[in-house]
């Protein structure tokens, strides 16, 4: 899955954790039980639209590959009869090598083969009797008629599974979009309900952030090497942390409140 949708389901199953341990507190600030629950559904909800889309990808792929195995036997059967009438009038009959589009471009699209296809059906007809003896039989030149239908179903279902596979990354997003709401919302209510709590309110905080938080600290810890105090003045010059988003009054205050000022949804 994406990364944005892995992250958030991550997220939102971190925090449904943290939603049950404090369920009574959340009830009695308006966010009981059916509130919970329909933040589980949202997640499972997110988890069946990815599986969705990633089907619908694979859908694409896979008609794709069959569009691409029509254009491939619709171009053997152009070259086959090309060979065939280069055998049947020599390469020297200029007039008779350009009705067979000899040293034409190469057919590239599905709309330039299809027309390519119902062209040179006729002039196979043409010079059927040539052809014939040169290799290029009557069944031969029925197969145009095959090709020409095979490269059209394939064609209509890869651009149907391209539709299919939008509508999916739509549904899906609209669903991500839901569901990140619901982690703000839940992150809002603990804002306020806990805001004389600092421990339970890093239990409601972005694990993301917290993941960066300790990964920063410990840089600096090694860096600094037990020695080094890293003051308002030295931090944004510490060779640890130089660059980095630090914009709060000291190291202390940033560790603690990091996750207020960066908080991940």
């Amino acid at each position: 899955m994406p990364t944005y949708v892995d992250e958030l389901i991550q997220e939102a199953n971190a925090l449904s954790g943290v939603m049950d341990k404090y369920s009574i507190q959340l009830a009695d600030a308006g966010f009981g039980e059916p509130e919970r629950n329909e933040f589980k559904l949202a997640v499972a909800d997110l988890l069946a639209k990815d599986t969705a889309q990633k089907n619908s990808i694979e859908l694409v792929r896979q008609k794709t590959t069959t569009q691409n195995d029509a254009m491939s036997e619709a171009l053997e059967l152009f070259r086959t009869v090309q060979i065939a009438a280069r055998a049947a009038y020599g390469e020297n009959d200029k007039t008779i090598m350009k009705e067979f589009h000899i040293g034409k471009e190469k057919i590239n699209t599905v709309k330039v083969m299809t027309t390519e296809l119902a062209y040179m059906k006729g002039v196979a007809i043409k010079h059927q009797s040539d052809l014939a003896k040169n290799g290029f039989s009557a069944d031969d030149i029925a197969t145009f008629d095959t090709f020409s239908l095979n490269l059209a179903t394939a064609d209509t279902e890869q651009e149907n599974a391209k539709k299919a596979q939008a509508s999916a990354t739509a549904v899906r997003d609209k669903s991500w979009d839901s569901l990140q709401k619901l982690v703000k919302k839940v992150r809002n209510i603990a804002k306020v309900k806990f805001r004389k709590d600092d421990d339970i309110l890093n239990e409601f905080s972005s694990i993301t952030v917290r993941r960066t938080t300790i990964k920063r600290r410990n840089t600096c810890n090694t860096a600094n090497n037990g020695t080094e105090k890293i003051t308002s003045e030295t931090s944004m010059n510490h060779p640890a942390i130089k660059g980095r988003m630090v914009h709060l009054y000291n190291f202390s205050f940033y560790e603690k409140h990091f996750s207020y000022n960066m908080e991940i949804v």
